[in-house]
Formats: structure tokens, sequence, C-alpha cells
């Protein structure tokens, strides 16, 4: 999949159409006319900006080939008012466009705590993100330079076998808008610095690092239904050694199971919280006493048992009859 952005300033009387996520690549830029078009190192187009209203049907049919009809059919009409938009189109040029209007696009983005690779603010442009690599959760963070259209994001991991990417997606599709491979920082961890022009929230992105860079990162309920099942598979590891946090991580799995639709995982958490709150306030409530109780039994028979064992042993070494050398 592909992201496409179209502009149009009606002041600048300027369209331009995009493709996100190739910045900072080396291009090649040429023109005719009015119209400036840039191509990567294979040949491919990766930019039309047009300097005119309305567009000539040449540049609608070369717009059309790279980038799609659909896409092409949105700026053959001149426009009064700003226009910025990016849409999803298929890999193929020319192919259709896939609009992002699924039934979740109208409805308010749900913020959950610590959601990988979910930027959360910390202050200004900066952003604390958690992300899994391999089988581990790092922390990073991520600085958003608005004027200069950049991002830089530095995780704490070392790299010692397959290069790692960092992939920004749109939150909702998981779409790539930027990737780019991570770079040594210091010691103990890693950086990248990437052109992100984007007009988006920070917390409207996903982050991940994978050592296989245009691999689908998926959508945000897929991704939280396996955020879901880690949480609830790391309670129950817990639960199994008595650690206090088990039924914390319990009740944030049951959360993330509710915000994605999955009211009987999320009431199997909840119950399994419970339970183990139950089993926790019989510990520190009647459960202490009798442990008490219990462990003093013990010691008191533990005592006889070693009493009636020392007096058994005085009384065969007194029966022993003692015979005196020749």
């Amino acid at each position: 999949m592909r992201r496409v952005r179209i502009q149009y300033s009606p002041m600048g009387q300027r369209w331009a159409v995009d493709l996100v996520g190739v910045e900072g690549r080396p291009v090649t830029v040429s023109e005719q006319g009015d119209v400036t078009i840039s191509r990567d190192e294979r040949g491919r187009v990766t930019s039309i900006v047009v300097d005119a209203v309305r567009l000539e049907s040449d540049v609608i049919e070369t717009i059309a080939e790279e980038f799609g009809r659909e896409i092409a059919d949105l700026m053959a009409e001149p426009r009064d008012d700003e226009f910025d938009e990016v849409f999803i189109v298929d890999d193929r040029p020319g192919s259709a466009v896939i609009r992002g209007d699924s039934p979740r696009a109208g409805t308010p983005m749900v913020i959950l705590l610590d959601e990988p690779g979910v930027p959360t603010p910390i202050g200004g442009d900066r952003f604390r993100i958690v992300i899994h690599v391999d089988e581990d959760s790092v922390e990073g963070v991520l600085e958003h330079d608005r004027a200069a259209a950049r991002i830089r994001i530095e995780i704490d991991v070392t790299q010692d076998g397959e290069p790692l990417w960092v992939r920004v997606a749109e939150g909702e599709s998981g779409a790539i808008l930027a990737l780019a491979p991570l770079q040594w920082s210091s010691e103990n961890s890693s950086a990248i610095d990437m052109a992100f022009g984007l007009a988006v929230p920070m917390q409207a992105l996903h982050v991940s690092v994978s050592d296989e860079p245009l691999a689908d990162p998926g959508e945000r309920n897929d991704r939280r239904r396996r955020w879901a099942f880690d949480l609830e598979s790391l309670a129950m590891r817990r639960a199994r050694r008595l650690r206090a946090d088990a039924s914390t991580l319990f009740e944030r799995a049951a959360g993330v199971y509710e915000n994605v639709g999955d009211r009987v995982a999320a009431e199997r958490c909840r119950a399994e919280a419970r339970r183990l709150r139950r089993r926790r306030r019989w510990f520190g409530g009647f459960g202490v006493p009798f442990a008490v109780v219990a462990l003093a039994g013990l010691g008191f028979a533990l005592g006889r048992t070693d009493s009636s064992g020392v007096d058994a042993v005085e009384a065969a070494a007194a029966s022993v009859p003692v015979v005196s050398d020749p």
C-alpha cells in the first residue's frame, strides 16, 4: 500500500500530489512549464507539482497513470478553498484508491495508557514511547520539530544482528508513512532522524521497530488485541509466582479487550483479578493468623519429636554394658 497526499493552495494557485514516506531520498527533478515532476533513483514518480488552478488534460492523465484515476479526478476541478488530504492506494501505479473511511474513522480515538508504539506527551514536542523489540519492551523518546518538519526518535536498544528499522505509521490503518534504519547513538541506545511534514497529531501515529521494514504493522484493533493477549499472558505467569501486580495486569488486559469489543475475554480477566485479590485478602487477613498457628503447631510437634529422639538415644546409651579392658 502507498500513501498519497494531495494539497491545493488557492493563494499560491498550486496543486501538489506527493508519495508519503519517501522524504529525504535522492530524487531527480524535471520541469515542464508549470509542471514539476520528481522521480526516485528507480525512475518512479514521487511528486508532481502544478502551478495552475486548472490542470491540463495531459497532466491529469499523467497523475492517473502514476497515482490512480480517483486521485486525478480529485484534482481535475478547480477549488476555492485549501485542500490537504492523505489517501491510501495500492502499490501498483494507476490502481484504485482505498479510502480510510472505516466505521471507526468517524469516532474519537481512545488513548490507552502505555499503549505500545503510541507517543505519550511528556512536555512540549517531546513524547515517550514504549516499543516491542523482539520479546522485550523498551522505552524511547520522540521529538517533533514542527518548524523543520522532522522527527527524531531515540530508543533504548542496541543492534548486534539484523539491521533494525523504525516505521512511523498511521495509527488507525497501520499504513507506513515514513521509515528509516536505526543508527548507533550511544552505548545503550539507537536513534533516527527523518523528515516528517504531515500535519497530524503525534498521538495519532504508531511507531514500531522491525528487521522487516515493509512488514504490515496491522490496524489499531489488531494491535490492541495482541497487546491484550500479551498482558493477559504476563498476568498469568506472574500469578503463578504469586506476584502482587498480577491482578493489576489482568485489569489492564480487561480494559484493552473491552476497547476492541471482546467482552468475554474482558470478563475472564476481571474474574481472574477478583480471584487473585480475594486470595491476597485471605492471606493478609485470616490466612496470616492461621499460618502462624500452623507453624507454631508444626514447631511444637517437631520439638517433641526432637526431644523424644534425644531421650531415646540417651536411654539406649545407658543400657549398653560397659566392658573394661583386661
